[in-house]
């Protein structure tokens, strides 16, 4: 098989051929096979190596003749062969009363703990079966302020909600082809909105509290995101040395992948040497190369990367705390269960501090813990039964089976839909050729050669050619002129540019002795006329008025009247004019910035060319 096969085949495929499952599939196909052959056995007053004493009986004396008569096959089992993993793992080798192992086969009800006894009689529902083959993504709280009351109002809040965010999800996502709605909204109790999603972009998208909206149809929302992204997005880093601190680890990460969203210790990883970390990035190109290289160099050493996959979850019913339904379609209980205590959570008493104390097994736990036998009996249920039934799984998902409920010797780790795959593969397959297998390519018709083909073959070459020659010449003519004619024109341009500059600069200079001609004019108007005027008038009044002093006669008032109007005229008109010659000073200056700017411009352009 060459290796662009192996480059088209996804990595969940790749795993299983590392993996051997194939061979596994065969070795235990064959098994079976050898099993449904009737071997050659003999029916003897044999002795069995376990108890025979059923469940309803427990007496101790036996009768040789209540012995039943078992087929003993003399078929031994062949010793199969365990491929040995270098991953610094050691299995010991324990030995087994057989005895034992007959009662323990015989026992298909009830298990016996230290401290009680479990009914193993539990029943995986199809509801517990479907929550945990379809993979839900943390549901994503929006807190509403007013808080929305009815479902006619929470409708009118999502929809306004979905076309606020429309334009930009599309914008970040363009591959993205599906309609941009919540696969499950509903208010809860305290009147603000939880959604669900099936869709990782979506997911992704909204684990931002920038992406949100402040206020929607007058009604302010405070975001509350997932704190995870999906598991599409998530990455275990194993192996990693206590060594390196949490800090330095972050900081060498946060600097090779920009998009990070988390990186997190995994609880139950670690011991004394070392510990698994969960890394989160938001931008899926850069999760993808980051899972194609399969390392990742940290201070120089290297350690393994791969995809994040999710252990089965547990439905577990939040009245009776016991997993495999809900709360509507609970009947183990009359009231509501504290999971800490057992009693009746709606009492009187503080059910945040209460003792804690299992009612499944007695244990000091909450009765939804993990360390619970009753709960981890049903979590072992089911994954047995999905084991049996993959098919539930979507194709786009992998369980992860966690090594307490493997069986000894087990070396799948992942649960998925086989059938999915395989179409998956035929489809991936179709239209895949290699291109150093010369069977597939055409074959081309071999024609008889002569004479006349030959020279007519180099006619054609030769005129070819010759065509070629010409228009490569052509080609090199037209550059040569196009270049000719761009100098001139840049050529002409800069004379163009030369005469406009030399013109404004003698209007400029123009400008400038105009300037200081109406300056001097100015300066003599303000300095002679307006103060000859004023002092005049003032003259004639002082004269007119001692005239009129020593005549005593009123015939000079309306004179004295007249001047004294003029003089006020005079002192009105000279403010004015000032005023209006300090404004045009001002107009002529920014005039002058912008006839030196536009200098200034013309001067770069020149030398620019």
């Amino acid at each position: 098989m060459s290796y662009e096969t192996y480059e088209n085949v996804s990595a969940m495929q790749k795993d299983l051929i590392c993996e051997g499952f194939d061979i596994q599939q065969r070795i235990k196909q064959h098994n079976d096979n050898e099993k449904n052959e009737t071997p050659s056995s003999t029916l003897k007053r044999h002795t069995t190596n376990h108890s025979q004493i059923n469940d309803d009986q427990y007496t101790d004396e036996y009768q040789d003749d209540d012995i039943e008569f078992q087929q003993i096959n003399y078929n031994r089992q062949r010793k199969k062969r365990i491929n040995k993993e270098n991953d610094q793992r050691i299995h010991a080798r324990t030995i087994i009363n057989s005895n034992i192992n007959n009662h323990r086969n015989l026992q298909t009800t009830i298990t016996t703990t230290n401290n009680n006894i479990i009914d193993n009689s539990i029943r995986v529902s199809k509801h517990a079966l479907d929550y945990a083959s379809e993979y839900h993504h943390q549901p994503i709280i929006i807190e509403c302020d007013p808080k929305l009351k009815d479902q006619r109002e929470g409708s009118k809040f999502i929809q306004a909600f979905i076309n606020y965010i429309k334009i930009d999800f599309y914008n970040q996502n363009v591959s993205y082809n599906k309609p941009l709605l919540f696969d499950l909204w509903w208010i809860d109790k305290e009147g603000n909105i939880r959604a669900i999603t099936k869709s990782a972009e979506i997911a992704v998208y909204l684990s931002q509290v920038k992406r949100y909206p402040t206020e929607i149809n007058s009604i302010k929302i405070t975001p509350h995101p997932p704190n995870h992204l999906p598991v599409q997005h998530t990455a275990i880093l194993k192996w990693v040395k206590n060594s390196i601190s949490f800090n330095d680890l972050k900081d060498e990460i946060k600097n090779k992948y920009n998009s990070l969203f988390l990186i997190e210790e995994i609880m139950g990883t670690i011991n004394d040497r070392n510990r698994h970390i969960r890394i989160e990035l938001l931008d899926k190109k850069e999760y993808n190369a980051m899972l194609n290289s399969g390392k990742i160099s940290i201070f120089g050493q290297l350690y393994d990367i791969d995809e994040f996959l999710p252990s089965p979850k547990l439905l577990i019913c939040s009245k009776c705390n016991q997993p495999g339904h809900v709360k509507s379609y609970c009947k183990s209980a009359s009231f509501d269960i504290c999971r800490r205590c057992g009693n009746d959570r709606n009492n009187n008493d503080n059910h945040k501090e209460c003792k804690i104390n299992c009612h499944h097994c007695k244990g000091d736990h909450v009765s939804t813990d993990y360390k619970c036998p009753f709960i981890q009996e049903y979590r072992r249920r089911l994954i047995i039964e999905l084991r049996k039934h993959p098919e539930l799984l979507p194709p786009d998902i992998q369980l992860f089976i966690p090594s307490q409920y493997r069986e000894q010797g087990e070396r799948t780790k992942t649960i998925f839909n086989k059938s999915a795959l395989n179409c998956q593969q035929r489809f991936d397959q179709q239209g895949i050729y290699d291109r150093n297998d010369f069977n597939v390519w055409p074959q081309i018709s071999s024609h008889s050669s002569n004479t006349n083909m030959e020279s007519s073959i180099t006619n054609i070459q030769k005129t070819l050619n010759d065509e070629t020659k010409a228009i490569n010449n052509e080609l090199k003519l037209i550059k040569k002129n196009f270049e000719e004619e761009q100098r001139k024109i840049e050529n002409n341009y800069k004379q163009h540019l030369n005469t406009i500059k030399q013109g404004w600069l003698l209007m400029q200079q123009k400008i400038e002795t105009q300037s200081q001609i109406l300056s001097t004019i100015n300066t003599a108007i303000s300095q002679t006329l307006f103060s000859t005027c004023q002092k005049t008038i003032n003259v004639m009044y002082n004269v007119i008025n001692k005239i009129k002093l020593q005549t005593n006669l009123n015939d000079y008032d309306d004179v004295l009247n007249e001047m004294t109007i003029q003089a006020s005229f005079i002192n009105d008109i000279q403010a004015t004019y000032s005023n209006h010659q300090v404004t045009l000073e001002k107009l002529l200056n920014r005039q002058n910035e912008a006839l030196g700017n536009t200098w200034n411009l013309l001067s770069e352009n020149t030398n620019g060319q």
